[in-house]
C-alpha cells in the first residue's frame, strides 16, 4: 500500500507549478499547495488501471491510498517519456478541475479505518 499526500487541490491556485502564495486570491489558504502532485493520480488511473485508488479527505489537500500493487509491472517506466510529454505542461481550467473532483471525490478517512483490519499483536 502506498499513501500519496497533497493530491486533492481545493482550488485552481493550488495546482500552479511554482508556489506563489503572495499572488493568491484566497490568502487564508495561500500556504496550501499541491503543485504537480495531483497529476500523479490521473497518470496512475490512466496507465495503471489495475491499481485500487482511493481518495481520502485528509486536511488540507487530501491523500490517495493506492493498493493492489504489482511490483513486477513496468508500465509506468515503459511509458515514462510519453507521460512526461503529456502531463508536464498540463494545467487545469475550471472545467478540468470540476472533472478531476468528480473522478476523485474523497471518502472520509473514518471509512477507511473502519473497514481496515488493524489487528495489533501485543506480546505479554
Amino acid at each position: 500500500m502506498i499513501l500519496l499526500d497533497d493530491c486533492l487541490p481545493i482550488n485552481l491556485e493550488m495546482t500552479e507549478r511554482k508556489h506563489r502564495p503572495e499572488l493568491r486570491k484566497d490568502t487564508a489558504i495561500a500556504g496550501w499547495w499541491t503543485g504537480d502532485v495531483w497529476k500523479v493520480v490521473s497518470i496512475l488511473r490512466e496507465y495503471r488501471p489495475d491499481l485500487r485508488i482511493i481518495p481520502v479527505d485528509v486536511i488540507p489537500t487530501g491523500s490517495i491510498v493506492v493498493s493492489n500493487l504489482d511490483p513486477s509491472s513496468t508500465r509506468l517506466a515503459d511509458a515514462y517519456f510519453e507521460i512526461v510529454d503529456r502531463y508536464a505542461a498540463l494545467m487545469l481550467d475550471a472545467k478540468g478541475f470540476e472533472a478531476y473532483w468528480q473522478t476523485n471525490a474523497p471518502r472520509p478517512a473514518s471509512d477507511l479505518i473502519e473497514n481496515f483490519n488493524l489487528s495489533l499483536h501485543v506480546r505479554a
